[in-house]
């Protein structure tokens, strides 16, 4: 059963309709908070609405485009997720331990969003700890994929995702450290941009990531994602992720003509794939080979293994074992990590800090030697997962790791956006992954706008 309202505008119409004063940003704001509260409750997607400081901000920006101000990303409505800070909110992360923690200050990326414009309007579910591949907690309940309320939106930014694919809000800023925006983007039919690793600010907040962790946009669109990428990456150059390689116009399917990409449907055998994922992933293929481009396949890389889950549970170890003796504790998914996480020894981080080193050379050489703009392959390989499903019967015994597809990116710390792609044989959205050179953010968003009208 589906539960999808009617889409709002795009975030750039958003910006340019409040610019020609065509609306105001308070009465966007107005409609996103009406839609939040008539949203199906069983989608689930919101810890908190934040009605006062929405039309607050709101106001501000109807002001400031009054004296003839163009703020970038004025009046466009969007959700944060509950793990980020906003000074003077509680900041719990679905933790019980956590339980009347008070944020002393905003993240910067979300200042950053604010001072462009935009207006936060509502917080989103999250894991615990954002820990975990479903968005399902004590504190706030499960998160329902609106697209079909029998299946997950998968996690850490589940709840960023059903908002914003149940029709509300423009955007959504999520937080990705090994998947945790391409998962639910993927799960969702949406946009994810996973940031070139330390290209947007992730403090003041709770240390998380390991240098792994990063925020990006959740959109409706790769254009979309581009106007927040602009905003949060805001006083670190945008010229640094891309900016001088390629022009504000459009991107079209004919842009892609004369590009090179690298593909892999099942990253050489490490990553099952369902028949309906594969198909689509070689249709795509098919049709940037129409369009002009050359598809070569992925070289063979180093095999990051469990490298990144004993990483994770290293990083949960190191800074939240407290917890567990807090009031309230933790769960038994936090507390199994923070176990793992004490008893590596000490040469493993260095293994696999190691590994991590030869897998960015590793992409880099195939880069340089291929003269590639970017890695194709499925974000997933297959589609939203039943709420009591740990995997797809058909994938259940299948040999790799089901969710090595996003990986990759998180180890290296390239950027990756993923993309719809088509659905699956339930008719529910499969992804395409898009991963680029260290700082070609736009130029790898300008590729996905450019695919999208391919993939439609």
């Amino acid at each position: 059963m589906s539960a999808v309202a009617d889409s709002p505008l795009a975030a750039a119409d958003v910006v340019a309709k409040v610019h020609a004063r065509e609306c105001s940003a308070v009465e966007l704001a107005q409609q996103a908070l009406a839609a939040a509260e008539a949203l199906d409750p069983a989608i689930n997607p919101f810890t908190e609405l934040l009605a006062d400081r929405a039309l607050a901000a709101a106001g501000r920006v109807d002001a400031a485009v009054g004296r003839g101000e163009r703020p970038a990303l004025a009046g466009v409505p969007l959700t944060v997720k509950e793990s980020m800070w906003l000074e003077g909110l509680a900041a719990e992360m679905a933790s019980p331990a956590l339980r009347g923690h008070v944020a002393p200050a905003t993240t910067t990326a979300i200042a950053r969003l604010e001072a462009a414009g935009a207006i936060v309007f509502a917080r989103t579910t999250t894991p615990e700890l954002c820990r975990g591949f479903a968005t399902d907690t004590e504190i706030h309940g499960r998160t329902c994929n609106p697209l079909d309320l029998e299946r997950g939106v998968g996690a850490s930014s589940g709840g960023a995702a059903a908002g914003l694919a149940a029709g509300v809000g423009c955007a959504a800023l999520a937080s990705d450290e090994s998947g945790s925006i391409r998962l639910p983007a993927a799960f969702c039919g949406l946009v994810g941009h996973r940031p070139t690793q330390g290209a947007v600010p992730i403090t003041p907040g709770f240390p998380q990531g390991a240098g792994m962790s990063t925020f990006g946009p959740l959109a409706r669109s790769a254009r979309d994602a581009l106007l927040l990428l602009d905003a949060m990456a805001a006083g670190g150059g945008t010229e640094r992720l891309g900016q001088q390689l390629v022009p504000d116009d459009a991107r079209t399917p004919a842009h892609l003509a004369g590009s090179t990409f690298l593909a892999s449907p099942d990253l050489g055998g490490r990553a099952p794939i369902g028949a309906a994922a594969r198909e689509r992933f070689g249709a795509v293929c098919a049709a940037l080979a129409e369009a002009g481009a050359t598809v070569l396949e992925l070289p063979p890389l180093p095999d990051a293994g469990d490298a990144i889950f004993d990483w994770i549970c290293a990083d949960v170890s190191a800074h939240y074992a407290p917890l567990v003796e807090a009031p309230g504790g933790v769960g038994a998914r936090v507390r199994r990590l923070i176990d793992l996480g004490a008893a590596l020894p000490a040469p493993r981080l260095s293994e696999i800090e190691a590994l991590r080193d030869e897998l960015f050379a590793a992409y880099a050489l195939a880069f340089e030697s291929s003269g590639a703009v970017a890695v194709l392959t499925p974000t997933l390989g297959f589609e939203a997962l039943r709420h009591d499903e740990a995997m797809t019967p058909e994938l259940a015994d299948a040999p790799g790791d089901p969710w090595a597809f996003l990986y990759e990116a998180s180890l290296t710390g390239l950027p990756a956006v993923t993309i719809p792609m088509g659905v699956g044989e339930h008719g529910l959205p499969l992804g395409l992954q898009l991963m680029g050179r260290h700082r070609d953010d736009r130029l790898l968003l300008r590729l996905a706008q450019a695919l999208e009208p391919l993939l439609s």
